[in-house]
């Protein structure tokens, strides 16, 4: 595994998975049980996912972020990410 999710707050991830990796860049997947969340930030390995107003299937008795570490990826930084419906793809880079 290659995540945990250190902070549950109203977005549910299922799943944390690598699509493609090299030396130098990667792209994960983020699979949530959520729709149409957000990344609103990547820090020491931990992004940190939001609900936004189109969001749905929340655990509503929860806080609003949920943050999930990343394992293997001190010294990498977000160049972007895409949000789709049940999905967030990262892509890390290198520092």
């Amino acid at each position: 595994m290659i995540f945990k999710i250190i902070r549950q707050g109203k977005v549910r991830v299922n799943d944390v998975d690598i699509v493609i990796q090299n030396n130098d860049i990667v792209a994960i997947e983020i699979d949530l049980d959520s729709k149409y969340c957000d990344c609103i930030g990547y820090n020491d390995s931990i992004i940190t996912l939001t609900a936004n107003n189109d969001s749905l299937l929340l655990d509503e008795t929860k806080e609003d972020f949920t943050e999930v570490k990343l394992f293997g990826f001190d010294g990498w930084k977000l160049f972007c990410s895409e949000e789709s419906r049940y999905s967030i793809f990262l892509c890390l880079v290198r520092k």
